[in-house]
């Protein structure tokens, strides 16, 4: 076996000659040699056609044109012996030469055999991987020029039963270069960061050269027989209004797919090879991802590494919107359908998809177009196969019904692409924009890309929701010149996209996050402990120590009426989400019967108000009212949503509740509660006696109270608490006798004895407010409409101004 030195020996004169020329001034001389060639044989031809004799000059020149093209040729076929030398193990296709260096390993060890790490980053790819992480171009210089320790070439192992290519060495260099890898550290680019760009751009790099292979196997396989028109005829139609599969826009590395949605497409596989009922349902969100999965079976048909019986398979996806608006009439819609399904069947070599095939089963049938009928005779054939792609919703609500149709195909169920699927499904569309922009986005960006797509967007489905907002990104990017898009500006676009906190913590958030409890105590009196349980809960939310796969935060409100509960609420969406208008509010009381689950998530009459509200607002806080009064079956589905962040709606969509805040208040021993107030602070162990008095009264499941991040007791208010919330009660009916025109002032002794009113434990600040509203806006309405106080005027109120009656006990 060959040592590392021994290999790169081996290299280093065909690495030489092309430092000297290069492989591109290799072509040209190719080109050149043969074009010259060619025009002296093409003269001495029309010259003896016309007669005349040539010069020995130009058959000289014809003869030497002619070697040194031929010479070209087999340096061309010499460089190329070591250019392509392992690319079949880099590509995962196995055959020979699987062991030693690739051809871009040998360049980057050579050009400094003493400091590998400078050559890797001097060198095309490195500088790539190390700019797609994050860094600069003049940061990486200044890098190379640091003292540190160097790694030399001869320590670079082997990789055993394959080629050692730029990925291995960057991980090589990355595990044994500590000041290199401290560097990246510095600069926060993490491991699993600088892997990921360096993968990217080692996988982009093998896709652009597996194309100068135009010879190989899998290159040739993308091209049809030259004798398939010839023994099965054109389907002309089907081509017409369908495209092949193979232009879909399919991820670079198709391994990744395989091995992620293995079983399927080997199920795919299995179908499609069938004599008969080789007909398939995929059924998933959206078609994105049954578009990358048949590409995929495609891929490996045509390499010949799926199963025999689906040589020569050809995927051809049906344009059925192109369908409709070319034929709007019944007969003539059937007809060109039939003559597509026809033709298709006849040839017996192609797959007809049909991506949403319930909008075209509907949309049809409002030309009096039954398709289900049409393609009932031909799904039968053995000669025809068909695979429609499909929602859960859709698939419940059209498809499902009609038995004797979907009988006719074999269902798969789709669960979706992970955040990992999604950033290789980037990879591609990413180098598109790139062009099309002339930005670069950073691996980073990318991973922010597919991760705030899957936590923040609610709209459409993974991976579509991704794909949509890269396209977003780079518009932005391009619009503001921004060259390079880094983490940070997908996240600035998200936080302004959503209203939501993404990203690093700005100096301002950082502030209201440590001063959480403050900003919380401006609108909630007292409940000092809830307030605190809530403010921790909010900021391990913010820097992502929580579960990213459920709400936001999720609290139970636990105590007597007026004692903050739903201030609370309102004060947690005007903080986290700016407004109180961002608080969705159920009374579930309405939702106590078994019967009412429908009202919520939906039935055959219609969707839900959860599945409405989240859907119009998917960024608030979802308050739930006397959560106790809920009926089991709702107390079942908010166990879901508190540990998954996501119900399932009748129709089938999948409601994302992961942007929210639950909290659900209830009155569920708050008699004990109040009872126990002065003893509180002798019985430290008192919060949980009360919450197992209510699990062992059987309000709540105990596995539904260990849902929620925090179970939180409020407690009754004291009379100089309840004096500030009739403040606060007072400044809010200021500020609306304010926008009447006119100003309100309330002596302190009147709002002392107006708190005497009001004040009682059981009822809290409801008492007070009715006390404001019965006595203090009654008087204020008198003196207005009496004309006792004009426009502009003031309303000074004293203790003088009320009767002892209004005033007493």
């Amino acid at each position: 076996m060959k040592t590392i030195n021994e290999h790169l020996d081996t290299f280093r004169p065909v690495i030489t000659y092309e430092e000297n020329l290069g492989r591109t001034s290799l072509t040209s001389l190719r080109i050149i040699f043969f074009v010259m060639f060619v025009s002296c044989l093409v003269t001495i031809i029309a010259t003896e056609k016309a007669g005349g004799e040539y010069s020995d000059a130009l058959l000289g020149s014809t003869l030497i044109f002619f070697a040194l093209w031929l010479e070209q040729i087999f340096l061309y076929c010499y460089h190329n012996s070591f250019y392509f030398r392992g690319f079949d193990s880099q590509i995962g296709s196995g055959g020979k030469n699987a062991t030693g260096i690739s051809y871009e390993v040998a360049q980057i060890l050579l050009a400094n055999e003493s400091d590998i790490t400078a050559a890797f980053i001097e060198s095309t790819l490195g500088l790539e991987t190390l700019v797609r992480s994050g860094l600069t171009p003049e940061a990486c210089v200044a890098f190379v020029q640091t003292n540190r320790t160097f790694l030399e070439a001869s320590s670079v192992p082997l990789e055993p039963n394959q080629t050692t290519d730029v990925f291995h060495l960057g991980e090589y260099i990355y595990m044994y270069d500590t000041s290199f890898k401290q560097w990246l550290e510095d600069n926060a680019i993490t491991e699993t960061l600088f892997i990921g760009a360096l993968q990217f751009v080692v996988k982009n790099y093998i896709a652009e050269k597996r194309k100068k292979r135009w010879w190989s196997r899998d290159l040739l396989s993308l091209h049809s027989g030259l004798g398939r028109e010839l023994t099965t005829g054109v389907p002309y139609e089907l081509e017409r209004f369908s495209y092949p599969l193979t232009t879909h826009d399919i991820v670079i590395d198709q391994t990744s797919r395989t091995i992620s949605h293995g079983q399927i497409i080997q199920k795919i596989e299995e179908i499609l090879a069938r004599n008969r009922a080789a007909n398939i349902l995929l059924i998933g969100e959206g078609t994105t991802e049954g578009l990358d999965i048949l590409a995929s079976v495609q891929a490996r048909v045509g390499k010949g590494a799926g199963l025999n019986a689906l040589a020569g398979l050809e995927f051809f996806v049906l344009d059925y919107k192109q369908l409709l608006s070319t034929y709007p009439q019944k007969q003539e819609l059937e007809n060109e359908l039939t003559v597509i399904l026809e033709q298709a069947a006849n040839a017996g070599t192609y797959v007809i998809v049909i991506p949403e095939i319930s909008h075209f089963i509907r949309e049809a049938a409002l030309l009096d177009v039954d398709v289900p009928e049409l393609l009932a005779v031909y799904l039968a054939l053995p000669t025809l196969h068909c695979i429609g792609i499909d929602t859960p919703h859709n698939y419940h609500n059209e498809l499902h019904p009609n038995d004797s149709f979907v009988r006719r195909f074999e269902e798969i169920l789709l669960e979706g692409s992970t955040v990992s699927d999604t950033i290789k499904i980037l990879e591609p569309i990413a180098l598109r924009q790139e062009k099309r922009r002339s930005v670069l986005f950073t691996f980073g960006a990318l991973v922010s890309v597919a991760e705030n797509a899957d936590r923040y967007l609610t709209n459409g489905v993974m991976p579509e929701r991704a794909i949509d907002l890269i396209h977003e990104i780079a518009q932005s990017a391009q619009k503001h010149g921004v060259v390079i898009i880094k983490r940070e500006f997908v996240d600035g676009f998200v936080s302004e996209k959503t209203g939501m906190p993404v990203g690093p913590i700005t100096e301002t958030e950082q502030d209201r996050l440590m001063h959480l409890e403050d900003i919380l105590h401006k609108r909630v009196i007292g409940q000092d402990k809830a307030v605190s349980a809530i403010a921790r809960t909010m900021r391990r939310a913010r820097v992502d120590i929580a579960r990213a796969d459920k709400p936001i935060g999720s609290f139970l409100f636990l105590g007597g009426t007026g004692v903050g509960k739903t201030e609370t609420a309102k004060a947690l969406a005007h903080t986290f989400f700016g407004s109180e208008a961002h608080m969705i509010r159920f009374d579930m009381s309405e939702y106590s019967g078994e019967h009412t689950m429908g009202y919520l998530i939906g039935d055959e009459n219609g969707t839900g108000a959860l599945t409405d509200k989240l859907q119009e607002h998917p960024y608030s806080v979802v308050l739930l009212d006397e959560f106790e009064k809920a009926a089991e079956s709702v107390h079942d589905l908010f166990l879901q949503i508190l540990d998954e962040g996501y119900f399932t709606s009748t129709d089938g969509r999948r409601i994302n509740a992961r942007n929210t805040i639950i909290v659900a208040t209830s009155n569920a021993g708050s008699d004990l509660i109040r009872k126990t107030t002065a003893i509180r602070s002798q019985l430290p162990n008192l919060d949980s006696d009360i919450i197992n008095h209510i699990i062992e009264t059987r309000v709540f499941k105990p596995e539904l109270l260990n849902r929620f991040d925090s179970t939180i007791i409020f407690e009754p208010l004291e009379k100089d608490e309840m004096t500030n919330v009739a403040k606060l009660m007072l400044g809010e009916l200021t500020a609306r006798v304010m926008d009447q025109g006119y100003h309100l002032v309330v002596t302190p002794a009147l709002l002392t004895r107006l708190v005497d009113k009001g004040y009682d434990p059981k009822s809290g600040g409801r008492g007070i407010n009715r006390v404001l509203q019965d006595v203090l806006e009654e008087k204020i309405a008198k003196k207005i409409i009496s004309g006792e106080v004009r426009t502009g005027g003031y309303l000074n109120l004293d203790v003088t101004d009320f009767t002892a009656e209004e005033l007493s006990v």
